[in-house]
């Protein structure tokens, strides 16, 4: 685990734990993170993580969680994990080309762009802090369904599943965060319409 307190910049071509598990970086400012760069780690900047433009013939790949409160990718940068900042905004990769930022300018498709989110800036929540329930409304319920509720880590191992019943007369659900131990906790709102994710700070 290594804690860092200054501007951070991540050399040429340097490599993140290839080969080993676990590793957590934590930052109190932004973190630069520079071409041809593999990153396999957990890596949680109080600032912003900005990903510098890479070559085709040497991408940075960053295999891991990201969190921060704004992440900036470049070009030639291929995100395997997920990244996400601190407006509720997820940009979760379902497979590697949907998440790779190309240098053409009519194909250019940038982690800022995948990170529009047309419907999780109406949701609203709280209370947040939480110690015990949050409670959670959704928009645009036209008809009773049911959401299903995965409760991750920020390191996205799913540690709760919850469901309930939402409609156009009850668009508010409640989510159990009870047995959940103190930190911050992505929750995963999945309908058969739609899916929106959240997070969470649990306290004590």
């Amino acid at each position: 685990k290594v804690h860092i307190k200054t501007y951070t910049r991540l050399g040429d071509e340097i490599t993140i734990n290839e080969s080993q598990e676990n590793v957590k970086i934590f930052a109190a400012k932004n973190v630069g993170i520079e071409k041809g760069s593999q990153i396999n780690a957990y890596l949680h900047s109080q600032a912003g993580i900005d990903i510098k433009n890479a070559d085709a013939s040497k991408k940075t790949t960053i295999n891991g969680i990201l969190i921060a409160t704004k992440i900036k990718s470049g070009g030639n940068v291929v995100l395997k994990g997920q990244p996400t900042d601190c407006s509720n905004t997820p940009a979760v990769a379902s497979k590697e080309d949907s998440l790779l930022a190309k240098t053409d300018e009519a194909t250019t498709e940038t982690l800022e762009e995948i990170s529009k989110e047309p419907s999780t800036e109406k949701i609203t929540f709280g209370p947040n802090p939480s110690s015990d329930f949050v409670n959670i409304n959704l928009p645009n319920i036209s008809q009773t369904q049911i959401v299903k509720v995965n409760i991750r880590d920020t390191q996205g191992r799913q540690v709760s599943t919850q469901e309930a019943k939402v409609s156009p007369n009850k668009t508010d659900l409640q989510v159990d965060l009870r047995k959940l131990q103190v930190g911050l906790y992505l929750i995963e709102l999945n309908t058969p319409s739609n899916k929106n994710t959240i997070k969470v700070q649990v306290l004590k």
